[in-house]
């Protein structure tokens, strides 16, 4: 459920990627059931074309077989006995009375006539053509496959559009909800919510009909979405406040931390004592000393040598002169 709540709040996109993926599903669904359920019928199409053919039809009139009727009996699974169903080839006749006839498929020598209960259609034989009697299994299967990826095509495109507009809807019901619990949301985000919604109801709707063969009404599903959207903007509100109160604490936490190490770092500034600086200079006034000493006393004892070498003046040696 957080990662679901996280989604809706700070989410990428408007969660097309989410519909796209739940109409592609059941597209495929929609497919292979199709698929299943055509293929069951193959044995029966099979009978069908058994009793029918061999059909030839030249200047869009069946020329064989000539003044036959014929009503199609079908066999279901083992059951040995046979059983009329509403398909007849009537060469006998070249029209028929739409008004008298009942629910199924007519062939006369010109015309196919598909009656249902809301509509009649006519169709015209055009043409030359010749269908033979033989094995259609094969062609059965080509096109059961065909129609059930096109099914599966039209479905997802059908639903991923249907799902899409029911989303826009319901994210304008979502932003009425936030602003009566005063909350703000822009245009993605709500949609993201309306769409994590729709498709939770669509999935947990999907299970129960698969499942206990359970059929909800349109307006039941609009009040569990709407209800879903109540829950998750409430999520969002918790959300909100536990991550602003997060931030609070981590904001007292850094300004504690930069306070005490401003202290430190005054403390360790205060307690150095006059003495080490007193030492330090002693040390540097020493150290300067040793350097310069032997340069003065080198100088001193070259002077005295020089003053050694010199020669020193001689006295000279008689009596001085008397004075007269």
């Amino acid at each position: 459920m957080k990662k679901i709540i996280s989604y809706i709040a700070q989410g990428q996109g408007i969660g097309l990627k989410y519909l796209a993926l739940l109409a592609l599903i059941l597209g495929i669904l929609g497919g292979i059931g199709t698929k299943v359920i055509a293929t069951d019928g193959i044995p029966l199409a099979q009978q069908v074309a058994d009793q029918l053919l061999p059909i030839k039809v030249e200047n869009g009139q069946i020329v064989e077989p000539q003044e036959t009727y014929k009503v199609v009996h079908l066999r279901f699974g083992e059951d040995e006995n046979t059983y009329p169903i509403p398909i007849v080839l009537d060469t006998t006749s070249d029209m028929l009375d739409i008004n008298l006839l009942d629910q199924g498929a007519y062939i006369t020598r010109s015309y196919l006539y598909m009656i249902n209960e809301h509509e009649a259609r006519t169709y015209k034989l055009d043409g030359d053509f010749e269908l033979i009697q033989k094995d259609y299994t094969p062609e059965f299967t080509s096109f059961i496959n065909w129609t059930a990826f096109l099914v599966g095509v039209f479905v997802f495109a059908g639903l991923f559009v249907f799902y899409f507009l029911t989303a826009l809807v319901f994210s304008f019901i979502a932003g009425l909800i936030a602003a009566s619990k005063k909350i703000c949301l822009d245009f993605n985000t709500k949609m993201r919510l309306s769409s994590v919604a729709l498709i939770t109801c669509v999935l947990v709707f999907w299970v129960l009909r698969l499942v206990g063969d359970i059929n909800v009404n349109m307006w039941f599903s609009a009040i569990i979405i709407i209800a879903l959207q109540i829950y998750f903007i409430r999520c969002l509100m918790e959300q909100t406040t536990t991550s602003a109160e997060i931030k609070s604490e981590e904001t007292e936490v850094a300004k504690e931390k930069i306070v005490s190490e401003t202290k430190e770092k005054t403390t360790a500034k205060r307690g150095r004592k006059p003495a080490q600086k007193k030492e330090d200079a002693q040390t540097k006034t020493s150290t300067a000393k040793s350097t310069k000493a032997p340069k003065k006393t080198a100088s001193r004892a070259k002077a005295k040598e020089d003053v050694a070498d010199e020669p020193k003046p001689q006295k000279k040696r008689g009596r001085k002169p008397k004075a007269n």
